[in-house]
């Protein structure tokens, strides 16, 4: 039988996500993949269905817990996505249902092969950091880097940083610090984390913003 993204949805919920929910990672409604909270860490691996049904693709990737200027469990701060083996094999497309469960073996043999793999290169702040200089260079807003700057305490890498991006928000036609209430709060963040790496003590913030954010994870 020929595959709709119905049928394709299902089984990715009955095979893929049930599998990461027995490791102990979370989910939500209608979501194909799931999440965990890791020490200072957000891991996402989730399914993407491509324009036709049966072409997917695998994401997975980390963001800071404590970070307020990203969408924890969509935004791609530093991560991968995949269409097929990274060595040059099949790339995960299906016609028929009867290929849809193998290709699901395939891709949860990719999470177990890349993704698993890069979660544990994750092991500190530190390790991030340094995937960040590399992936964040040249970005016009690299606040992910400049958060992390400021959790490692590099005050005055972080300060330069943020007053860079700030200069770039605020100069750009793409934001509206006036009306529209995601920019504004945006703004607001930012700032709070200029005040804080000014003053050299930024601990109260990032608790706070994790508190937020991991309240915002559980849906309370």
């Amino acid at each position: 039988m020929s595959l709709t993204r119905a049928k394709v949805k299902s089984a990715i919920k009955k095979s893929f996500v049930r599998k990461l929910l027995d490791l102990g990672f979370e989910t939500r409604k209608d979501a194909l993949g799931a999440y965990r909270i890791r020490g200072k860490f957000v891991d996402v691996v989730s399914i993407q269905i491509g324009r036709s049904p049966g072409s997917l693709y695998l994401h997975f990737f980390s963001n800071l817990v404590v970070d307020p200027f990203t969408n924890l469990l969509n935004s791609v701060t530093f991560g991968k996505r995949l269409m097929g083996n990274e060595n040059g094999g099949m790339s995960w497309i299906a016609d028929q249902e009867l290929e849809l469960t193998p290709m699901l073996d395939r891709i949860w043999q990719a999470v177990e092969d890349c993704a698993f793999p890069f979660f544990e290169n994750l092991q500190n702040i530190y390790d991030y950091e340094r995937e960040l200089e590399v992936v964040q260079e040249g970005r016009p807003y690299p606040l992910a880097l400049a958060l992390t700057y400021a959790a490692t305490q590099k005050y005055e890498n972080a300060k330069s940083l943020l007053l860079s991006i700030r200069e770039r928000l605020i100069s750009s036609e793409s934001y509206d610090f006036e009306q529209n209430n995601e920019d504004i709060v945006l703004l607001e963040n930012l700032d709070k984390l200029i005040r804080g790496v000014q003053e050299g003590n930024i601990d109260k913030l990032l608790d706070s913003w994790e508190r937020q954010n991991i309240k915002a994870l559980s849906g309370e």
